[in-house]
């Protein structure tokens, strides 16, 4: 004799699941490891995972980090490019992000000069700005620049106008720019 058993959980169940893992994700490599296997289990299953997977994006050193300045800033614009592919190929990702944190490695700009490679195609490229208007639903943007101050006079209009337009998202609770001199702001921020 065969018994059939029903195994079907209701979906609030395995949301709390999935919200378990995604809440020890950052402490417990195998609750990560778990959440990206949930995330290939079924639609249902993706999508909530993926809201914890991309809920906090972070482009920074590691701890151990003893690479030159120009690496750094290569590091960080391939990460950057990757992300915005990333962001672009699947439209539902971006929305999910509520925390975007950058540490980069920017210097002064000299007027006679027009900076390193890195340097440059994070001022003037359009991968950063294109993330950034990309995050429709952020929380939350913080950028650490670890070389000295960077004036706003150094960044491409582009990259002004995204940064000044996270202030028009209702979503923004905490804008944080260290290490920037910003002699020009955009007014739509206010």
């Amino acid at each position: 004799m065969h018994t059939s058993f029903d195994t079907t959980l209701p979906a609030e169940i395995l949301d709390g699941i999935i919200d378990e893992l995604g809440c020890s994700q950052d402490s417990d490599p195998e609750s990560l490891k778990t959440l990206l296997h949930c995330a290939l289990v079924s639609r249902s299953f993706h999508h909530r995972a993926t809201g914890h997977l991309f809920a906090n994006v972070a482009i920074a050193p590691t701890a151990n980090w003893t690479n030159t300045h120009t690496d750094y800033g290569r590091f960080t614009v391939a990460r950057l490019e990757a992300l915005y592919q990333i962001l672009r190929k699947n439209d539902r990702i971006g929305p999910r992000v509520i925390s975007f944190s950058l540490e980069a490695t920017l210097s002064h700009l000299d007027p006679r000069d027009e900076g390193s490679e890195p340097d440059d195609m994070i001022r003037r490229g359009q991968t950063l700005p294109g993330i950034l208007r990309l995050l429709s639903s952020i929380r939350q943007f913080s950028w650490k620049n670890h070389v000295g101050s960077v004036f706003s006079d150094d960044f491409g209009s582009d990259l002004m106008d995204a940064i000044g337009s996270l202030g028009e998202r209702a979503s923004l609770q905490s804008l944080s720019l260290e290490r920037f001199e910003l002699t020009v702001f955009p007014l739509n921020f206010f």
